[in-house]
């Protein structure tokens, strides 16, 4: 029943989908509709999303280091219990912040440990620093969002990277590791690392002071000059540390407005249904 459910969802979504493709001038309120508004049964209802919390486990700076989400004294997973949508119709989301700005021990969502904690990556048996430098802007990740890594973006021409979607987060504000926060959509870049699609969501918190004031890309330029040009170049050149070449972006390296970023981050979504409705054969930890 669960599976038929998943399933109706991304019929439905594809159906809306096509619509948009063939009708680009339809109103997206028309075909929302189309789209059942079914929530999962594991997925915590938006109204007590507030209620999530984060608790630390085990030491910094080592592998037993992790964070974990409970609600009400049950575990569950940041990556599928938390819902991607606040608020639908005005396009607020959830994200989930793994590396607050000011560090730069690389934690992220383990999408293979059972309900998903954040924890510090591990490469070549060594815990995981970016050496480039700490960050400027807090990072996270969408929650119920997955970049399929067998499908290959028409406009990128590169597939997904396997995680969910990424979102550097402009506010004033330090973000808490595995705090949950509101945050408005303005664009993104299409990162390419490694040959894969890396989509850096640019979103800002609703809580910043400045949040009433950016709507869309453009509105960055105007207040926040020079992030853009800085987020762009540190995804760049990152890696350049380690021995690697600099990473390239899709669209000629241009930020892109809120309008596509909304279709990648729907899309995405429908991807992480996708997932969910064939959990038997998957190699990622599902449980919620």
């Amino acid at each position: 029943k669960y599976n038929r459910m998943i399933r109706y969802i991304s019929f439905h979504r594809q159906i809306a989908s096509s619509i948009q493709r063939t009708c680009p001038l339809l109103p997206s309120l028309v075909t929302r509709n189309i789209i059942p508004n079914t929530r999962l049964n594991h997925t915590v209802p938006t109204e007590d999303v507030h209620s999530i919390k984060s608790v630390e486990d085990g030491e910094k700076d080592t592998t037993a280091y992790t964070v974990k989400h409970q609600l009400r004294g049950k575990r569950i997973s940041p990556w599928h219990s938390i819902p991607l949508f606040a608020n639908r119709e005005h396009n607020v989301f959830f994200y989930v912040n793994e590396m607050p700005k000011g560090t730069n021990a690389k934690m992220e969502i383990s999408t293979t440990q059972e309900f998903n904690p954040i924890k510090q990556d591990i490469k070549n048996d060594q815990l995981r620093y970016i050496k480039h430098g700490k960050l400027m802007y807090n990072y996270g990740a969408l929650p119920q969002t997955w970049e399929d890594p067998s499908h290959t973006n028409p406009d990128t021409k590169c597939p997904g990277d396997n995680d969910p979607l990424d979102v550097v987060e402009i506010g004033a504000a330090t973000a808490v590791r595995g705090h949950i926060y509101k945050v408005k959509v303005l664009g993104a870049y299409a990162l390419i690392d490694e040959g894969e699609t890396d989509w850096k969501v640019i979103a800002i918190s609703l809580d910043d002071p400045k949040a009433k004031l950016v709507n869309d890309i453009h509105d960055v330029d105007m207040h926040f000059p020079g992030v853009l040009e800085t987020i762009k170049e540190w995804y760049r050149v990152y890696k350049v540390v380690d021995g690697k070449k600099p990473n390239t972006y899709g669209f000629h390296g241009r930020a892109l407005n809120r309008e596509y970023t909304l279709k990648i981050i729907n899309e995405c979504h429908d991807s992480w249904l996708s997932l969910q409705a064939n959990k038997a054969s998957s190699k990622f930890a599902l449980q919620s």
